[in-house]
């Protein structure tokens, strides 16, 4: 009686007994306690004498259970393989099997003291008391939109059948990160894994950015068309995730075609040509405005000296601004904008004197300094005014390689320094060629530019179009008559509900909610698309005003990394010199008219048969807006890289988010602008915590993924929130993948996290993500996580979920000693 007692008090007060919730406890310790057993049931047995019973039931179950696990285990910990928590999870396994036996023995035990009930823990942790909640947020189709919300509901319903998922009230969604080809092979591998639990049809969504789109869209291009056979599908039996000796030919061609691209000599000459071409009509038209100042500046020089106008003519300027402000600021009609139009134009009024005078010591200052090399040197002061400038050039660029705290700051005297010598090379021209002369360059270039003007589609100058080929040629598996489906042709059954995330940009929004983003999140689906800033239309009058617009056009949008305003990252000396060189992977959209049912190409005039060049100039500057007829898109990544933001909008109960952008120091910029854009937009709260996931001495991380709880506003006080979940899949290493990681990783100590820059994927580079990948998604059904799902061939995605509640959320307390 004595002895069972004692032995089984020591049971139910440690982690003999006590499950530990994922990710809480130490594991060595956890093993140290459960060898202590062993020496506590010696002593037990050495002052109760005689207790045979007790005896039986102890030493068997600890040398015929017990004593095979620490055996295996002491030595693997003493060497570290348990500092990864995914590498200890084996061990999680394990132990939980040893405590199932040492909880049979707990109830032996009760029994043989003459209790009638006995202890049995449920999952312990540090904290305090919570229950295991599935979740209990309500879905929303197409964020609550009533235009589009039936439609949605009904696509979205009818793949369910398809796959034969219960009706539900709430939905699942994936979202794939931005991240170019490292993020599209990277979540690939984790798809592999996914499909062969047949756990992908039961979510509905699937939302990407940039890289994860490739994916996505070769998906819903391979999927989302009427008329496939049954042998497609998302399931592991089904094309493409289907493996007989080998990969389907699908992802086998999405594999050779890695480094889409890559080209041959003659797509090569083609597209220096077609740059080239595209940096002209840049050049052209920013030192058309260039000249264009420095003939009204000699011509207002050369006027005022004819007339013999005093110099403090012009502090008149300043006066007549100061009296049109004091009379502007009593206007009360005035709208905010309007003011602040007024505000603007009279201050260049109040520093025109200023500017003016700046440019003549400037000019005065390089007539001085050219005039002695162009003497020495015999060269004209046209000449000698390039030279200085390139040598100015040259001093700006090596301090811009050697202070790089300092670079926004050389790059925006380089800007000006450009610009300055320009004009005055310009200025230079003018007065040496005489007035009739620069009267007819100056004409020339007007017309020149107004031709131009009205007959330059700045789409078709920039390289989106190439970008948006070489993308379609390796994602989009359609047949060659038709390359790419429209994203309006969508056929629900077999694939993901597709939502594509762009960027709409607009720097020059008069919005006070713009001034913090200078973005706003923009989406492609089936049936709406749009943003909040402009609202949504429904997508086939999208198409309608942009022909070109299609699944391919969307997905290489999505990732127009490259271009001169990327939301909060878009500066003016950075936008003028991407537009400058022609760094445009960018596109301008017509928004489109309610009214509008026919092709733009039928309703604009041969002038003007798309956004011309007064929106690059909006590049140049950046001052796009959401008030223009055509709204600049570029890369989602510009404000929201995850693809979450979309899934939160519809209120998804369950979001599985696979994260593969390049983040080496695992600082996780996607996860927590999430949180700030979902709070600040939505009300909504994602609870993360993520130091398993950051890097420890060794250049490791403890674990792939976490878990988050997602709380939805209801603005009812009495039920303030409603409860989803997030299961957050970061590209990482924790130190337990397999060799050929391993090995990959010498050769290529940047991996996992190579640049998006690079997007020349070889063989070996390709296989190393979507290996990791792979390795990663088997890690979301490790046994220590959802118990018996480990070994089920189908898995539905709420017992999956509750799973992950029941190990990262749910805490019953519980004194336990380990």
């Amino acid at each position: 009686m004595a002895a069972a007692h004692q032995f089984r008090t020591e049971l139910i007060s440690r982690v003999a007994t006590a499950r530990l919730s994922y990710g809480s406890g130490v594991e060595k310790r956890a093993l140290e306690s459960i060898v202590e057993l062993f020496k506590i049931a010696r002593a037990i047995t050495a002052k109760n004498v005689g207790c045979g019973t007790f005896e039986i039931l102890v030493w068997h179950t600890l040398n015929a259970v017990v004593r095979p696990f620490t055996a295996k285990w002491h030595p693997l910990s003493q060497s570290g393989v348990l500092d990864a928590l995914d590498a200890s999870d084996d061990f999680r396994a394990e132990l939980y099997r040893v405590q199932n036996a040492l909880r049979e023995l707990e109830r032996g035990l009760a029994l043989l003291e003459g209790v009638t009930a006995s202890y049995n823990p449920g999952v312990a942790a540090l904290g305090g008391t919570q229950k295991a909640e599935p979740g209990d947020v309500t879905w929303r189709p197409a964020g609550g939109n009533e235009d589009f919300e039936g439609l949605e509901r009904d696509a979205i319903e009818r793949r369910r059948k398809t796959y034969k998922v219960s009706p539900r009230n709430w939905a699942a969604g994936l979202a794939l990160s931005g991240g170019g080809i490292r993020s599209a092979t990277f979540s690939l591998g984790v798809l592999v894994a996914l499909s062969r639990r047949n756990l992908l049809p039961e979510f509905d969504y699937m939302s990407t950015v940039s890289g994860g789109g490739y994916t996505g869209s070769f998906l819903t291009s391979l999927l989302g068309q009427s008329g496939l056979n049954e042998g497609m599908g998302l399931r592991g039996d089904q094309v493409p995730f289907k493996r007989t000796e080998q990969e389907s030919p699908f992802l086998m061609g999405v594999r050779q075609r890695a480094s889409f691209l890559s080209a041959g000599v003659i797509e090569r000459l083609l597209l220096v040509m077609r740059s080239t071409y595209g940096v002209f009509i840049n050049v052209l038209l920013a030192f058309g405005v260039v000249a264009f100042v420095a003939a009204i500046e000699l011509f207002g020089r050369e006027l005022t000296k004819s007339l013999g106008a005093p110099t403090w003519i012009g502090w008149g300027f300043p006066v007549a601004a100061l009296i049109l402000l004091s009379f502007v600021s009593r206007q009360e009609r005035l709208q905010l904008n309007e003011l602040n139009g007024w505000h603007s134009f009279l201050g260049a009024m109040f520093c025109l004197p200023l500017i003016w005078k700046a440019l003549g010591v400037f000019h005065h200052g390089v007539t001085l300094l050219t005039s002695g090399p162009g003497w020495i040197l015999g060269i004209s002061e046209l000449s000698a005014t390039l030279l200085i400038g390139a040598i100015l050039l040259a001093l700006l660029g090596a301090a811009f390689a050697v202070y790089a705290n300092a670079r926004s700051v050389i790059v925006s005297a380089v800007t000006v320094a450009v610009l300055l010598f320009v004009e005055h090379a310009f200025l230079v021209v003018f007065q040496t060629i005489g007035r009739f002369d620069t009267a007819l360059v100056f004409a020339a270039i007007a017309g020149m530019t107004v031709i131009l003007w009205c007959a330059v589609d700045v789409n078709e100058t920039s390289l989106y179009r190439y970008y948006r080929s070489k993308l379609a040629t390796a994602f989009i598996c359609v047949n060659g008559e038709n390359p790419s489906p429209r994203v309006s042709d969508f056929q629900p059954e077999l694939s993901f509900y597709p939502i594509v995330n762009c960027a709409l940009n607009a720097p020059g929004s008069k919005e006070p909610k713009m001034r913090g983003r200078l973005a706003d999140v923009f989406s492609f689906t089936p049936h709406m698309t749009g943003s909040n800033l402009i609202g949504y239309h429904d997508t086939k009058l999208w198409e309608v005003s942009n022909p070109k617009v299609d699944l391919a056009a969307a997905m290489a949008l999505s990732g127009a990394a490259v271009s001169p305003q990327m939301g909060l990252r878009t500066t003016r000396h950075g936008s003028f010199w991407l537009t400058l060189f022609n760094a445009r992977l960018n596109a301008w959209l017509k928004k489109p008219s309610e009214l509008s049912k026919e092709p733009m190409s039928n309703q604009e005039s041969w002038w003007s048969r798309g956004p011309g060049l007064q929106y690059l100039f909006r590049e140049f500057t950046p001052t796009a807006s959401e008030k223009l007829p055509f709204v600049n898109i570029s890369d989602g990544g510009h404000i929201e890289n995850l693809g979450v933001y979309e899934l939160l909008r519809r209120r998804c109960r369950y979001i599985l988010a696979i994260d593969g952008e390049s983040d080496p120091r695992m600082t996780f910029h996607g996860l927590t602008n999430l949180q700030r854009l979902a709070y600040i937009d939505m009300g909504i709260h994602i609870d993360a915590e993520l130091d398993e996931l950051r890097l420890m001495d060794s250049g490791f991380s403890r674990s792939h993924f976490r878990f988050c709880k997602v709380r939805y506003p209801t603005g009812d006080a009495a039920r303030p929130w409603e409860t989803g979940y997030l299961l957050y899949v970061k590209l990482s290493l924790t130190g337990n993948e397999g060799e050929f990681l391993r090995r990959f990783r010498l050769d290529e100590p940047t991996f996992p996290h190579h640049s998006t820059a690079d997007q020349f994927f070889s063989e070996t580079q390709f296989e190393a993500y979507r290996s990791l990948g792979e390795h990663i998604g088997d890690k979301l059904f490790m046994e220590a996580v959802v118990e018996e799902l480990a070994g089920e061939p189908d898995i539905a995605v709420r017992d999956w979920m509750k799973k992950y509640v029941k190990s990262f959320i749910a805490q019953p307390s519980i004194n336990q000693r380990v």
